[in-house]
Formats: C-alpha cells, structure tokens, sequence
C-alpha cells in the first residue's frame, strides 16, 4: 500500500470520529466499487474503537463492514473470521443483482474473504469511510487508497474504469478510458498507463 494513503485520525479516546465520504453515480448491476484498505491493530478501548465503511444508496444504508475490539471484521451482519494480519486488503464490492452485494477482500493474513449481501433494490450511490473513539496509537488508524469504479464490467472488451486518488503525484481524480476507444488518459501502473506514455 503507497505510503501517500490517506488515513481516519480519531486516537482521542471516546469523543473522537473522523468520516471521508466520497458520492458517485449509480452503480448499474455489473458495475463494482474497489479500494484499498489497511489496518493493523484493533480499535481498542473494548469494543468502542471501531473503523470501517458504510455503503449508501442515497440516505438509505445498504451495508457495512467494521473492525471493533477484535481481529475479525464484521461483513453484513456477519463475522468474516479474518484474522490479524500485516498485509493490506483490497475490497472489491460488486452490484450483482438489483438486490444483492458480491463482496471480495484480500484478507490481511493471507487468502480471499467473499460474501453475497442481500440488499434492497436501491443501487449504491456512496461510499463512507469511518473510524471512532479508537484507544492511542498510530497502528490503530484505519488507512485508505485507490478508491476506482468499474462500469459495465470493466475487465471485459469495452467496460469504463473510473479512478480516483491513488497516491501517484500526478493522478487524475474520476477519469475514465474505455479499451476501444482512444483517450488521452489512462491509469498508471508500473510507470506507463495503457497509452503506453
């Protein structure tokens, strides 16, 4: 994970919180949100430190997935059974259906954590980034990066990938190329971005 990742700063105990909130428009089933994210402690002071996201549909919540007093992460209700860990997780959450959530993370003690959430029929529209009255200590502080959207199915001949920050010194925030067609932007891996420049 790029040391230029933002992170939530909330270590004053039990009156702190920090949330980023970042809207886009409609995910269309098919279509997949997917950042990074990494933590390394639990949130401390018992099970009140907590961090993690919120996905929203306009102001209706749809799911959530947080870190409390312990290594594991709740997913949608449920224990994920991941484990502490040092490596960052990437989080992809996929629009599968008009009702349902494919959500898939890197875990960070190795391995691949995946979920169907059931949701209502109201398509994503927000992403919420929170951390709350976590005990003292940088390890504590939950950090974010690479925050991209994937329309019509991106991986695939003629799907749109949308970007934001991704920690490079000259990224574009929410660009977009499609891969038959010719732009002048692209996304950087390695140093060359899909334009070969």
């Amino acid at each position: 994970m790029s040391s230029k990742s933002f992170g939530l700063y909330a270590n004053g105990g039990t009156t702190s919180s920090a949330t980023a909130i970042r809207s886009f428009s409609a995910l269309n089933v098919g279509d997949s949100i997917s950042f990074q994210w990494g933590i390394n402690w639990d949130g401390g002071n018992g099970a009140n430190g907590k961090k993690g996201f919120n996905l929203w549909a306009g102001t209706t919540f749809l799911m959530n997935a947080e870190n409390a007093g312990t290594s594991d992460i709740v997913v949608g209700g449920s224990s994920s059974g991941m484990a502490f860990g040092t490596q960052a997780m990437n989080w992809s959450i996929t629009r599968s259906s008009a009702t349902t959530l494919e959500v898939r993370a890197t875990r960070r003690d190795g391995g691949i954590f995946t979920r169907t959430v059931t949701v209502g029929s109201s398509a994503p529209t927000r992403l919420e980034f929170y951390a709350s009255n976590l005990a003292a200590g940088d390890q504590r502080q939950p950090y974010f990066n690479d925050l991209r959207i994937y329309r019509n199915g991106a991986s695939s001949k003629g799907g749109q990938v949308y970007g934001a920050f991704d920690g490079a010194a000259n990224s574009k925030p929410w660009i977009f190329s499609t891969p038959n067609t010719a732009s002048q932007y692209g996304f950087k891996t390695s140093g060359r971005n899909w334009l070969g420049n």
